[in-house]
This record gives C-alpha cells, structure tokens and sequence, in this order.
C-alpha cells in the first residue's frame, strides 16, 4: 500500500519545501497541485523543472501531480473556454512528464444548469464534451502519463435556495464509469472519499460498481476510513502493493487518518 503526501496541506510553500518536508516525514511520495503561486504553471521554467525533478530523486519522493482546477473547464459549450481549459490540463500533463510525475489527476467537467433544462442541451453538451474528454486522453497517452479521473460532487444553488442542480459531471458511480471511458484507455479513477460522502452516493457504492478501475484513494479523514473500513480493505487487497491512498485536508487530521490506513494495511496480506 503506498501513502502519497498531498500538497493541499502546505498552500504558499515552494514545492521544494514541501517536497523535503515530506522526506523529513518519511513520506516516499507527493502529490503537487500547480494552481496558485509560488507554484503556477507558468513559474516552471526549464532549470526549474529539471531541478525539482534532480530533488525528487536524490530524496528517493515519487511524484504525483494534480491538474489545475479553478476556472477550468473542459467540457464547456463555450469554443474558448473548453478550449483554454484543454490547453491548461496538457501543460500539466507536459510538466509531469517534465519533472518525472507517476500520474496526473483531474477534476471531471462542469455541466451548468441551462446544459441541463432541456433534452436537446444535454445532448449538445454531451456531443462536444466526449471529443474533449477523448482529446485529453489521448494526449496523457501519447505522453505516456498515467490520467485518473476525481469523481464529482459540487451542486449549484442560490444563497437561499433549496432546490439544488448538480454542477460536476461524473457524480454517480455510473456517469462516473461513462465519463472515464470517454477519456479512453489512459484514464481510470482517483475516488475522493469525502466527495462520495457528500454526492448522495455512498463509498461503498463507488467501490462496488468501480473498484476494477480505481487506481487511487484520495482521504482528509479518519471517518471517512473508518465508516467504509470493510469495502476498503477489500480494494486495498483486491490492488494489493498498487493500492494507493492520497492523504489530503488538515495537518492535525494526518495522524488519525494514518491509523486508520495502518488498520487496512493490517488487514492485507503481506
């Protein structure tokens, strides 16, 4: 089972800082998110690149990468957006690959309310948001980079209503599962805990119908362990040394959620 450092838990921090801190922790891997500075895309020269990744290895900490995810969307009807969205997700792909990154994860697509009024706008959105997705997985394939899907949860609502739209796409398990397949062959599924928690659909729904296609785990808490503990031990022995869990949220949360992770490691095979 392999425990991999998020990034989420030292916002402002260089990612070289953050990466020796890890190593300091014994941690063997990290997830880097490049979405604010000091660690914006654009702040990633060459010798940049190269020297975080020349780090990295003198370390012995495996990278993993997180796409950037404010302001971006993919799948959107809008020509421009969808299409500064791809360009931003590809230069992540490409720094991954630059720095010698393991996997690149990214959040699913936004399908707002208009997209969703109408049986003829759903369909529309879903014409152009497939050639999209497909064109990003081609891309992480043709860099040879590893793409996991974050499963959704964000719904949209007024400051005081209660009528509530689903925002991400790929909420349920099964639009979830559709919407990796559009990506193709170099995407399957990093499931965020708390965001199955709070979707309306249950862990242990996610695990049962995709536990096949799950390579990563993402947690922030111990309950979220605790509270699906059966379903994920079973995954974990199910994916056995590839089982990999991302730990992310607050610092004073990192010790319960290790505990809980030591009891599905106990209950693996060796």
């Amino acid at each position: 089972m392999n425990t991999i450092l998020s990034y989420s838990r030292a916002y402002g921090s260089r990612f070289e800082d953050f990466i020796v801190a890890a190593a300091e922790q014994e941690f063997s891997a990290v997830q880097l998110i490049p979405d604010q500075t000091p660690n914006l895309i654009v702040e990633f020269d060459s010798e940049r690149r190269s020297s975080l990744r020349a780090l990295a290895e003198s370390l012995g900490v495996e990278l993993h990468v997180h796409s950037v995810y404010y302001d971006i969307n993919y799948t959107s009807l809008v020509p421009e957006v969808r299409d500064s969205s791809k360009a931003v997700v590809r230069s992540v792909i490409d720094l991954a690959k630059d720095i010698g990154g393991r996997s690149v994860t990214i959040h699913t697509g936004y399908m707002f309310g208009g997209w969703r009024s109408q049986e003829q706008q759903t369909k529309n959105y879903w014409r152009n948001a497939e050639p999209s997705m497909r064109e990003l997985g081609d891309y992480a394939a043709s860099r040879q980079m590893p793409l996991l899907i974050e499963n959704g949860s964000y719904y949209l609502t007024s400051a005081t209503g209660q009528h509530r739209t689903p925002l991400h796409i790929g909420v349920s398990p099964e639009e979830l599962r559709a919407v990796v397949e559009m990506f193709g062959k170099a995407a399957r599924i990093s499931l965020d805990l708390n965001k199955a928690r709070v979707s309306g659909f249950g862990v242990d729904e996610h695990l049962s119908a995709n536990a096949d296609i799950i390579d990563q785990v993402q947690v922030s808490s111990e309950a979220a362990i605790t509270e699906n503990l059966p379903e994920l031990s079973d995954w974990t022995r199910c994916r056995g040394p590839d089982a990999s869990f991302v730990l992310e949220g607050r610092r004073e949360a990192l010790r319960g959620v290790q505990q809980a992770l030591t009891r599905i490691e106990s209950q693996s095979p060796h």
